[in-house]
Parts: structure tokens; sequence; C-alpha cells
């Protein structure tokens, strides 16, 4: 999985649509429209990601909501890599962008990307963290056309219940923040050997607040 990250305050590229556009955050009420947009995201999840303190931002075009994009703070869990990540206290992780299909290729996805960016500036964020599975080549593309670096690849190996996780830091400049794994992870990506991995509970079992989503960051 590859790890990308951006500075609020880094120009990003500009983009208008043809048609009016009316960006805002999701609220309760507005739950039953978004699952009616996503179409496979249920009221549940959507209730639990709000209650952990995530942020929607959407895109509505004449009152349909069109595209949205979450925001994450603090405590994540990355599914594709089964392991939680604690993001710094000035960062945001930003995942499950998505255009509904009839308006893609409408710079719908900038527009709602330069407006969630003014309004996480305004509360005091500096960057920005997104993850992109390897497979998604359109979706790699995407986030490097939007602005962001990738910063490291993160993975692991398994063979029965030995798993070895491994970091690689991409060789590109340090981009302010204090992103920082939980113990949980720190342990998990240590390097040198396989290890067999202690007992752990997915959030949903745990009861933690931490709260699943779908880990990859696409338009």
């Amino acid at each position: 999985m590859f790890l990308f990250a951006r500075r609020v305050d880094t120009p990003g590229p500009k983009a208008t649509t043809s048609f009016p556009v009316v960006c805002s955050l999701l609220g309760i009420a507005d739950i039953p429209a978004y699952c009616e947009f996503s179409r496979g995201e249920s009221p549940l999840t959507v209730r639990r990601r709000l209650a952990a303190g995530h942020i929607c931002f959407v895109a509505r075009r004449n009152g349909r909501i069109v595209h949205a994009r979450w925001a994450a703070f603090r405590n994540v869990w990355i599914n594709y890599l089964n392991c939680p990540l604690s993001v710094a206290a000035d960062e945001v992780y930003v995942y499950a962008s998505h255009t509904a299909c009839d308006m893609r290729g409408r710079n719908l996805s900038p527009t709602c990307a330069d407006w969630m960016i003014q309004n996480l500036k305004r509360r005091g964020y500096r960057r920005l963290l997104a993850v992109v599975v390897p497979e998604n080549k359109w979706g790699v593309r995407a986030i490097q056309k939007a602005g962001y670096h990738q910063l490291s690849t993160l993975g692991y190996i398994r063979i029965g219940p030995w798993r070895h996780d491994f970091f690689r830091a991409s060789n590109m400049p340090v981009i302010p923040g204090k992103s920082v794994l939980t113990e949980r992870a720190r342990w998990l990506l240590s390097p040198g050997r396989f290890t067999r991995m202690p007992p752990w509970l997915p959030p949903s079992a745990a009861n933690t607040p931490l709260v699943e989503n779908p880990g990859d960051h696409t338009q």
C-alpha cells in the first residue's frame, strides 16, 4: 500500500465545473441521501464514522450528492493492512473519495478537494494523508495529480500465524507533520524477522474508538 501526503498550503490544481456546485459537510439528516449516492455503505457505517468525529465533505448539484470524501482524525483502521494508524494532531487522513458514475470527468473531485482543504486549513491542520492500493493504478495517478507525494510503501508477508511487516520510505524530502503509529502498528512494522502476531481484535469486536474505512483513496 502506498502512503501519500500533501501540505494544505501547497497550491493544488485549479479546476472549475461548468455547472453550479454547492459544497458542504454531511449531517445526520443527509445520511439517506449519502447512502443512495454511495450504493453500498450502510447508514450504520456512516453514523459510526460521524460519531467517531470523521467529517464527510460533499458536493451537490441541484440538491443531489454527486461527490463525497471523508476525513478522519487521530485513530483510523486500515483494512488492507489489518492494523491501526494513528494520525498526528496537525494531520488529516483523507479516504473514500468517490464521484457519481454519471458525473465523472467534470472536475467535481478537485473542486470539492479545494473546498475541503480550505476548510481544514482554517481549522489549523497542516498536512493531508491518504493511502492507495498498488493495484489501483488510476487512483495513484489521480492522487499525484491532486498534489500528493508518495511518502512510503507499507505491506506485510504472512505465513500461517506468522507475519512480517515492512515499511519502505520513498526518497523524498520530509514534509512537516508527525505521523505516529499506534503501539500495535509499531510492533507490526518492526524490521528483521517473522514474528507471531499477538492477540488482536478488529475495532468492531474490541469496542475501541477506531472506525473501519476502505483504506483506499479513490476518485
